[in-house]
């Protein structure tokens, strides 16, 4: 230990283990606890799902205000905060499954973003420069902060306060604030003076800065609002750290507060997530002085693969329609964990966009209003059919040995609902439900594929492009599986737009385009602008280098323009099923 500093070193493995063995414990002895505590009364007993939460103790007390706002619209779930640790503990217990949510008050660098986790961006969080509330100072350059954490000025005077000796509190190296301020302000090479009182712990710093008198040091801006923290915050460069100033760019420091999750997360999880990013969540974090990540506009995916897989296809095109949106309405991306869900979040509003299948459409268009815009091309295909399928070893070799058998279907699905309940019908078959043994509703169509291939499922329908991707990553797919009949093409996944958009601020500053000089003109018409702007970037992607890599990575060669038009094969096996679109019992909003 050097003179002048004090400091506790537990090694990196040691500390993210005893901390994730430390919280495994407090969960066994509070449950044994509860146990003692509480009889159990038969028929009484509430059994919540629980959701554990490890990492920075920097975003702990943000993410403790949201969960008590998420458990009471969800009460059936807990969040359980297991003891405080850094970033890279979080990332490691979410890694080996020890925590369903791991904190970070960082980014990823580029090995971690190799682990297979999904890292979704919360906050920015102002990281502040602030002293003891008896220093009488309001502004330093940021030369000067150099100049106090390398020991060159040493008293107050020298910056325009009292003849007193300036105490400077650090954080160590390893800490995600003390990582951007090398980064934003003293960079690699500057060193910290001898005599600084090195703090592991952000409530360390805060108490140290409450409690010492004419000391200096840095924190959260969130913690100084939402503590009420009695300390004096200095302006930099005249610069005031508000979250106004930090949204804006104004402020220069600052720091992403985000969590990470499995790319299969629990449903429980799935919920805490989509409540981070809704409004009330939204107004929380502005409120508690941090920077919300806004969403104006969003768009959601359908469950076809898993999330992971989602996030890599979806994100850089979503990304790149913001950039070339050129307004302030920024686009968000939301993954729904089922088809149900997508047709909720259009009914309540919270949706305003997204790519889904033809059925989903054909519902959406009926219940909410939406317009198709374009849909991807690959190797000259725009569109898909519906597959039924079975085991080769399951005896099933004609639809006619479907019946009797366990079937799987993917609810509100041209391929994995629709199409086989048509095709059945076109045999003669009237009663679906009496004719399968069971039919059981899965949430995806490779789940519905691997549901076969692993044969807890005797046959089921699902969408040809997925099972023709899964079968190009595990062959034994074609092998062991055997294909009963194949749907009429229908057209591929297509980008969706509810025609009931108002965005007041995209109506005041949407421009539209103008060339050299030209005073640029505001397009009051918003919900068919921004239709004709998506479009036409989607269909423009395929002539420029970046288009062409974003679509490399989508899976498509280009896009082409949709229309309802596309849909007519669907609505006609509508109205042969005699499917009333407006009362289709799917949905929490259907009318009956």
């Amino acid at each position: 230990m050097e003179r002048g500093k004090f400091t506790v070193e537990i090694p990196k493995k040691a500390w993210t283990k005893t901390v994730v063995l430390i919280g495994l414990v407090i969960l066994v002895l509070s449950a044994c606890e509860r146990e003692k505590q509480e009889p159990k009364t038969e028929g009484t007993q509430e059994v919540k799902e629980r959701i554990r939460v490890l990492g920075s103790a920097s975003v702990v007390p943000l993410v403790r205000l949201l969960a008590q706002e998420f458990e009471r619209y969800h009460p059936e779930v807990e969040m359980v905060f297991l003891p405080e640790t850094h970033t890279k503990g979080g990332l490691a217990a979410t890694r080996e499954g020890d925590a369903d949510i791991g904190l970070l008050s960082r980014g990823l660098t580029p090995e971690e973003s190799k682990f297979g986790l999904q890292y979704l961006h919360l906050t920015q969080d102002g990281l502040v420069f602030a002293t003891h509330k008896g220093v009488r100072l309001e502004n330093v350059t940021r030369q000067q902060l150099i100049e106090i954490y390398s020991g060159k000025i040493t008293n107050w005077q020298q910056v325009g306060g009292e003849n007193k000796p300036i105490t400077v509190l650090d954080r160590p190296e390893h800490t995600s604030p003390k990582i951007t301020l090398r980064s934003q302000l003293f960079g690699e090479d500057t060193g910290v003076t001898k005599s600084a009182v090195l703090l592991e712990r952000p409530s360390q710093m805060s108490e140290s800065l409450t409690a010492i008198p004419y000391s200096i040091g840095y924190t959260s801006l969130g913690e100084v609002f939402s503590s009420d923290l009695d300390v004096n915050v200095l302006n930099v460069d005249g610069i005031h750290p508000t979250p106004s100033n930090v949204k804006k760019n104004l402020y220069p420091f600052s720091r992403p507060f985000g969590i990470v999750i499995n790319p299969t997360p629990s449903r429980e999880v799935m919920k805490f997530v989509d409540f981070v990013y809704s409004n009330s969540a939204l107004r929380l974090i502005e409120a508690n002085g941090y920077t919300p990540i806004m969403s104006h506009f969003v768009i959601a995916t359908i469950p076809e693969r898993n999330i992971l897989r989602q996030e890599e296809r979806y994100r850089p095109l979503v990304n790149y329609l913001s950039q070339k949106l050129g307004s302030p309405v920024k686009i968000g991306l939301r993954h729904l964990p089922s088809y149900q869900e997508i047709v909720d979040e259009f009914l309540d509003g919270r949706v305003n966009a997204a790519f889904f299948g033809s059925f989903v459409y054909a519902l959406t268009h009926a219940k909410v209003g939406v317009d198709a815009v374009a849909r991807p091309v690959k190797d000259g295909i725009s569109q898909y059919r519906g597959l039924i399928f079975a085991r080769k070893d399951s005896g099933i070799r004609d639809w006619r040995d479907l019946k009797g058998r366990n079937f799987a279907m993917i609810r509100a699905t041209t391929a994995g609902e629709i199409f086989p309940r048509m095709f059945l019908k076109d045999q003669g078959v009237e009663n679906v439900e009496d004719y399968f043994g069971a039919i059981q509703y899965v949430g995806s169509h490779d789940v519905a594929i691997l549901k076969v291939l692993y044969g807890e499922i005797e046959a089921g329908a699902a969408k040809d492009l997925i099972f023709e991707k899964l079968a190009r990553e595990d062959p034994t797919i074609e092998r062991e599986l055997v294909i009963l009949a194949e749907s009429d093409p229908v057209p591929e996944n297509a980008l969706v737009i509810r025609r009931d958009i108002d965005f007041v601020c995209f109506n005041c500053h949407q421009p539209t385009a103008g060339k050299g000089g030209e005073k640029l003109q505001l397009e009051k018409n918003y919900s068919v602008n921004l239709r004709n702007r998506l479009k036409e970037i989607l269909l423009t992607l395929s002539k420029s280098p970046e288009g062409r890599e974003i679509l490399r990575n989508f899976g498509a060669d280009r896009f082409v323009e949709t229309t309802h038009d596309d849909y007519r094969e669907l609505y006609r096996m509508i109205e042969d099923l005699g499917i009333d679109l407006r009362g289709y019992p799917y949905g929490k909003k259907s009318e009956t």
